[in-house]
């Protein structure tokens, strides 16, 4: 469902407008990616000690893709503000930037941060089948 959601709402990207906001599309995916997320997830949970480095770093890593940047860059379209074009073509970019360069990643960063296998938890308790 989100996926078509993403794809109707591209619809209203000027995809002429594209290449002028190209660079600096990047450059914020790139800050996003690799600096913002990562500084956020690591500061949200440094109070979770229970919460190894590893998964911190798989959660910082995933994250960012979706049709919720480009339904809220479209409020400054709808509101008509100054630029607001602009500023929907960068948040285009950035949602697709980050679903080709962590979307494609994911499996390999689960494995990475051994974040993909669930840990089975154990009860150190024999089952109590005598009370049938």
């Amino acid at each position: 469902m989100e996926t078509m959601l993403f794809l109707i709402l591209g619809l209203q990207v000027n995809v002429f407008g594209l290449p002028r906001v190209m660079w600096e599309g990047l450059l914020l995916a790139f800050l996003l990616i690799f600096v913002a997320r990562p500084i956020g997830v690591f500061a949200s949970l440094a109070f979770f000690k229970e919460i190894k480095w590893r998964t911190k770093t798989f959660y910082a890593w995933v994250g960012l893709r979706g049709a919720t940047p480009i339904v809220f860059a479209l409020i400054p379209v709808v509101a008509k503000v100054p630029e607001a074009m602009k500023i929907l073509n960068i948040a285009f970019i950035i949602v697709i930037v980050s679903i080709v360069v962590q979307g494609t990643t994911v499996a390999a960063a689960a494995k990475i941060t051994d974040s993909g296998k669930l840990k089975e938890k154990r009860n150190k308790q024999p089952a109590d089948n005598q009370n049938i």
